[in-house]
């Protein structure tokens, strides 16, 4: 009955290595998270302002941005891989 049961099931985790792929894609996508959240505060800093030109928001959200391209681009590497 047991043996039956642990066929149909599959194994109880998955191999150590999908596992890890997974845990690292987990890890980008919540960076990517984080970002368009810190994101949307520079936006509603600039919108509440009128202007990008106050206390370095503007570098700041060219510096965000950059982090969000670079995560995505890391993101579809590991997707294209496992």
């Amino acid at each position: 009955m047991a043996q039956s049961v642990c066929d149909i099931a599959g194994p109880a985790r998955p191999p150590r290595e999908a596992a890890e792929r997974e845990l690292r894609k987990a890890l980008v996508k919540a960076r990517l998270d984080r970002v368009a959240g810190e994101m949307a505060i520079a936006e509603r800093q600039v919108a509440k302002a009128g202007t990008a030109a106050i206390d370095g928001v503007a570098e700041e959200y060219q510096s965000l941005v950059a982090k969000k391209r670079d995560l995505e681009k890391r993101l579809r590497s590991m997707e294209r891989v496992g």
